[in-house]
């Protein structure tokens, strides 16, 4: 409500009542940019009061138009926020496997991205055409030399013959590895290896030789046959109608041949790296 004063008449005449107020046009539009003019008031119309309360403007009005702004929604902000984090992530993971020496190895496993903070330059209503989020991220990464852990491999796998089997091929090109118990702190975690082993008996070939003197064909295949790890032999003499090993030691020669016979179960290894 606005409240006018009563008329005032010092003599001269009645003088009417006047108050300043703040209009709103009830429509947006650059129609109602009018200049000054004098208007009445819709609401009394029908009655005394329209013709004896009135308005005027003594300066033109502004500020009306009609157009379409872009307005920042929480959707807006909130999907730039987890498109933005992951187009971040992605490339901090990215760089920091780039940098990572020649002979060194980075797990994914072992490389992690956190966002510390993701802000919006605007809020929910600001009228904008666009924004602008602002991402800062803290990377941590563990690498190995592989050439380290390779040998480290090599002799967990030879511990696996005890001394008296040989490694055939210790699997490493082939394992199969997961990192675990990683420590950020402390720059470790262990890797677990998943791998077939190939060992094979290790033969004395001057006991055998010495065994073999003078013994036929069939005797002598018995007693190959009994050592640990072989299983087939076969014998080629010179000249061929020669039946029986020969009984000078240094004629004998012994040719070993080392064949992968896969176990049921895999070899599974876990190594340290830092």
């Amino acid at each position: 409500p606005v409240d006018v004063h009563g008329y005032t008449d010092s003599g001269g005449g009645p003088v009417a009542g006047t108050a300043n107020v703040s209009v709103e046009a009830e429509s947006p539009g650059s129609g109602y940019n009018v200049g000054p003019s004098s208007f009445t008031i819709p609401a009394f119309s029908g009655t005394d009061k329209y013709s004896k309360v009135t308005g005027e403007n003594t300066a033109a009005m502004s500020g009306g138009e009609t157009k379409e702004v872009s307005v920042v929604t929480t959707a807006d902000i909130n999907n730039a926020k987890n498109d933005f984090s992951k187009e971040v992530v992605d490339a901090a993971k990215k760089e920091a496997k780039d940098k990572v020496k020649k002979d060194y190895t980075l797990k994914d496993e072992a490389l992690k991205v956190e966002v510390i903070s993701n802000t919006a330059s605007n809020a929910a209503g600001d009228t904008v055409d666009q924004f602008t989020v602002k991402i800062n991220a803290k990377v941590q990464a563990v690498s190995y030399k592989e050439d380290n852990l390779k040998k480290a491999y090599a002799k967990k796998a030879e511990n696996e013959g005890g001394g008296i089997k040989n490694v055939v091929d210790d699997g490493y090109d082939k394992a199969k590895t997961t990192v675990s118990a990683l420590d950020m702190e402390k720059g470790t975690f262990d890797i677990d290896f998943i791998a077939d082993i190939y060992l094979s008996s290790i033969l004395d070939v001057n006991m055998i030789k010495d065994e073999l003197i003078g013994q036929t064909e069939n005797k002598s295949k018995d007693f190959i046959m009994g050592q640990e790890g072989v299983t087939d032999v076969s014998f080629k003499f010179w000249p061929s109608f020669l039946k029986r090993i020969p009984r000078i030691k240094s004629h004998i020669k012994i040719k070993a041949e080392v064949s992968k016979v896969e176990t049921d179960e895999p070899v599974e290894e876990k190594n340290q790296s830092g």
